[in-house]
């Protein structure tokens, strides 16, 4: 009785296989913004309306949209660098929010998960100036079909 006992149990451990391959989570990884455009604008009653958002541009047709809304300001303080982005590559991190123009709007960190891109935006200059302002931050980063969360 042992021995077939004993022999039942070596054959189960020894047809038991592992079939299925451990996942192996990536630990996340910063990604390496590059800057488009950082600045403050200031309102004028023609400026087209730009509203405090943040948000992930992935297309040519909405790229044109926010340049010609940043260009319809009167004045901005900062700069746009190089504005080309060839979509195919590239994805656009837009981040703007009504402040003042002491304060400014810092596309702080970019990580990348398995699954997930995240952005964190701080506003890392403050100030108690009394005028409205819209400081902004525009960077681009390599595209990716993953979501991206804003912290």
């Amino acid at each position: 009785m042992k021995t077939i006992l004993l022999t039942l149990l070596t054959l189960l451990t020894l047809s038991c296989t592992k079939s299925e391959q451990p996942i192996l989570l990536q630990p996340p990884h910063a990604v390496t913004p590059i800057l488009v455009g950082k600045g403050t604008l200031f309102h004028n009653p023609n400026s087209l309306v730009l509203n405090e958002q943040y948000s992930v541009i992935t297309d040519n047709a909405a790229w044109t949209a926010l340049l010609e809304k940043i260009n319809s300001w009167d004045l901005m303080i900062g700069s746009m660098g190089d504005t080309t982005v060839d979509f195919t590559t590239d994805e656009v991190i837009f981040a703007i929010e009504a402040k003042n123009s002491g304060t400014t709007v810092d596309i702080f960190e970019v990580f990348e998960s398995s699954s997930t891109i995240y952005v964190t935006v701080l506003n890392l200059q403050k100030s108690l100036v009394s005028d409205v302002a819209l400081p902004f931050h525009i960077v681009k980063i390599p595209k990716s079909t993953k979501p991206v969360v804003f912290n």
